[in-house]
């Protein structure tokens, strides 16, 4: 049931390529205010690791239940010292892999050349700038894993001195709180001065409420959904706070915050601090809704 996500993800992402692309929208079965909100999620999402980017010389990204995300293809063809490290389930990684090593386009971006795919787990594919590593983040163990993952063995992933961000859209929300809070306070113990950029469900009020009945449909209720933004930015605090973080933060970051410790906002606030005003407008023209206090909602 988790993989029909990451495919109704993929077709939705791919009617925002075409909204950025294009003055018009490509048909498809999705209602407007979906479409609408996952072009939203993805200008914010990428304007926040574009700012991110420009912090550092040396970023690595850390993205968790990545599924077949196009952004990191995006940020290392337009870096060359960027290191980013996908982390899924393993036949969501060979699947991505295999799209990788047959996909020109895609080879040139991350630096790979056709005979540097082995195939093998737990890191079927790795370049200089990027990798796809094979944990299942539900399993016992998992932060642990993780962590031996991304920075043990002979040739380590990342290195833990560099400015590290971690990375969560709609993943921590199907794990129990106990084991994503775990995975997050193991990588920050690991990465002491990571940053965390999530994009998580929660479940306060109708809307909430109607969300869990239909993934609970699916046969993917998200179980670790915080009640409220405010309450999954105070775990995401505490996490961080026990691992003994120790980054000074910077105030440029994220766009839409206005302090160094964690901020939780609606979708409605990212849009009216992150997004660029002419490019809403924009999208609206081509997604417009019969009732526009429905995105509000």
């Amino acid at each position: 049931p988790y993989l029909a996500t990451l495919a109704d993800s993929v077709l939705l992402k791919g009617g925002s390529a075409s909204q950025k692309q294009k003055h018009q929208r490509q048909r498809d079965d999705f209602a407007p205010l979906i479409r609408l909100g996952t072009y939203a999620r993805y200008a914010c999402v990428r304007r926040a690791l574009e700012a991110f980017l420009a912090t550092s010389p040396t970023p690595q990204i850390i993205s968790l239940g990545a599924g077949f995300d196009t952004l990191p293809f995006l940020a290392c063809n337009a870096n060359d010292d960027v290191t980013w490290v996908n982390v899924d389930l393993p036949e969501t990684c060979l699947t991505l892999a295999r799209a990788v090593a047959s996909t020109q386009n895609l080879r040139d971006a991350v630096g790979l050349e056709p005979h540097e795919v082995d195939m093998k787990l737990p890191v079927p594919l790795r370049t200089k700038k990027y990798a796809v590593v094979c944990v299942d983040l539900a399993a016992d163990g998992a932060p642990d894993a993780l962590v031996v993952a991304l920075t043990r063995g002979e040739l380590p992933l990342l290195d833990t001195s560099r400015p590290t961000l971690l990375l969560s859209e709609c993943c921590l929300a199907y794990l129990p709180a106990e084991q994503g809070d775990a995975i997050v306070s193991a990588v920050a113990r690991a990465f002491p001065t990571v940053r965390i950029l999530m994009y998580e469900m929660t479940l306060g009020g109708p809307f909430g409420e109607q969300m869990m009945t239909n993934l609970r449909l699916r046969g993917c209720p998200p179980v670790g959904a915080a009640n409220s933004a405010s309450a999954l930015a105070e775990r995401l605090r505490r996490c961080v706070n026990e691992a003994g973080d120790s980054s000074d933060g910077d105030d440029s970051w994220p766009p839409w915050s206005s302090s160094r410790s964690f901020d939780a906002v609606d979708m409605a606030s990212a849009i009216s601090r992150a997004m660029d005003a002419e490019d809403w407008r924009r999208v609206r023209t081509i997604e417009p809704l019969d009732e526009v206090e429905e995105f509000n909602l």
